[in-house]
């Protein structure tokens, strides 16, 4: 089979559907339903929980130099939450791999924005949460799944569906004999990944459902799926693989010592934050890090 980009010039994310495929792949529901809450403040989202309780929550989404300038535009006051999303050091990671150069004058730059940011709202800042939303891992071998789906005795759409992401895929199959067959497809690549089981997706809290997957495949750590239906261009650092990923948590209070966990989940960062802020909210998949506030 041949790979095209067919989707890139349409403006859909992911960009790389191919046609045949693409009649069979829409919008998370639940995703979708997420950005609505997002945008109408709804109160079990995030923004809507510090809008219930008085606070005024503003998100400043973009590059390092565009955020601080939209910064020195934000008033600050005593019920104001300040969200800021660095959107380079992703996009830098994937190019160029987390071990590059490129990443740390990346991140030299978002420290050098961060410490611009706090000199400019010292005196109205009560406390800084910084974290990452996920890891990044260096690329080391690559394998075209897309090519060896032709090995297979089966035709796409036809017999079987396939959404390939850099560090997983999933497949949905029209019966058990076509399952079978790509089973022991999957099963003749161990050098690269494996199939989740059921278990495993239930102990991850990952949701069991036919429309996710009949079948899950993910690669080891340091594969990359390529191409996939996400990226243009080579990826040399990835993330999203299913093992234990750990990125920093940074917390300063300016009138206050604070004590956290050592490890937690990135569940556990909006009822940290919620408790920093004297916000009482139970309807939370994860729990505060907080063990400790002293003056």
């Amino acid at each position: 089979m041949r790979f095209s980009y067919l989707t890139s010039g349409f403006k859909v994310d992911p960009v790389n559907i191919p046609l045949a495929l693409l009649p069979y792949f829409h919008l998370n529901d639940s995703f979708r339903k997420f950005l609505i809450k997002e945008k109408e403040r709804s109160k079990d989202h995030f923004f809507g929980i510090l809008k219930e309780n008085g606070f005024n929550a503003k998100f400043v989404y973009g590059k390092e130099s565009i955020i601080q300038e939209k910064v020195k535009t934000v008033s600050i006051g005593e019920k104001e939450a300040i969200i800021l999303h660095f959107v380079t050091l992703d996009k830098v990671g994937h190019k160029h791999g987390p071990n590059s150069l490129e990443i740390k004058e990346s991140l030299k730059s978002i420290d050098r924005s961060i410490k611009k940011i706090f000199d400019l709202l010292r005196e109205d800042i009560d406390f800084i949460v910084i974290f990452g939303d996920h890891n990044m891992v260096q690329i080391d071998k690559s394998i075209d799944l897309w090519e060896k789906l032709g090995e297979v005795d089966a035709k796409l759409v036809v017999d079987y569906l396939v959404f390939l992401n850099s560090p997983m895929c999933r497949f949905w199959f029209k019966d058990r004999m076509i399952g079978e067959k790509i089973r022991k497809f999957l099963g003749s690549l161990n050098e690269y990944g494996k199939i989740i089981t059921k278990e495993a997706l239930i102990r991850w809290k990952i949701p069991v459902d036919k429309k996710y997957g009949d079948i899950i495949f993910c690669v080891k750590k340091g594969v990359d799926i390529s191409p996939d239906f996400y990226h243009l261009s080579e990826i040399k650092g990835m993330h999203g693989y299913f093992y234990d990923a750990k990125t920093p948590l940074i917390i300063f209070h300016k009138n206050k010592k604070i004590e956290i966990e050592e490890e937690g989940r990135l569940r556990d960062i909006m009822p940290t934050i919620l408790d920093l802020l004297s916000i009482k909210h139970e309807e939370t998949d994860g729990r505060s890090l907080v063990i400790n506030e002293s003056r």
